[in-house]
């Protein structure tokens, strides 16, 4: 699966716009149970890390050595994190589809099935799916969702974001 590596790669589809997502270079964001599963947790107990939902944990980039992001990434715990407007946004390997036209819920899943060694689906109602790449990236969750966007015109192909957005009467998140 094809993920985006360089900032024109980065963005995301919302109400049929293209919105550009700009890499958030001073910020990490790991998931605790991946980085629990590598026998990472004395890598992260040190930090100052912001927890947010779905277990995951915002930290400034330069709390973490090479070393220890080099072994985060290695036990699938880092999460893309990008700027977009005024919010922060950690980028989760799960993506929301639903269409309702008809013949294109056929397309959807025939899609799925070519692309069945990459995604784990889940149709919890008729044409609507919850999609996971089976690589646990969320960097592949965001080309999958552009691409099921620009190659089938999904109606709603939104990956999962944790959004951080600033708090009333302050500048920053």
């Amino acid at each position: 699966m094809a993920s985006p590596k360089k900032p024109d790669d980065c963005y995301y589809y919302a109400g049929g716009e293209r919105i550009t997502l700009t890499p958030a270079q001073d910020l990490l964001a790991f998931d605790q149970a991946a980085a629990s599963k590598g026998a990472l947790d004395k890598v992260v107990a040190g930090l100052s890390a912001r927890p947010l939902t779905s277990g995951v944990s915002l930290v400034e980039q330069d709390q973490i050595s090479a070393k220890d992001r080099q072994a985060l990434s290695q036990a699938g715990a880092l999460r893309p994190v990008f700027r977009a407007a005024d919010a922060i946004l950690v980028v989760l390997p799960e993506i929301r589809v639903e269409d309702s036209r008809p013949g294109q819920v056929e397309q959807l899943q025939d899609w799925f099935s070519k692309h069945c060694d990459d995604v784990e689906v889940e149709s919890p109602r008729a044409g609507r799916f919850t999609v996971r790449p089976k690589s646990g990236s969320g960097e592949d969750a965001l080309a999958l969702s552009n691409a099921l966007v620009e190659e089938l015109g999904a109606q709603v192909s939104q990956v999962r974001f944790v959004r951080v957005v600033p708090r009333p009467g302050t500048a920053k998140p």
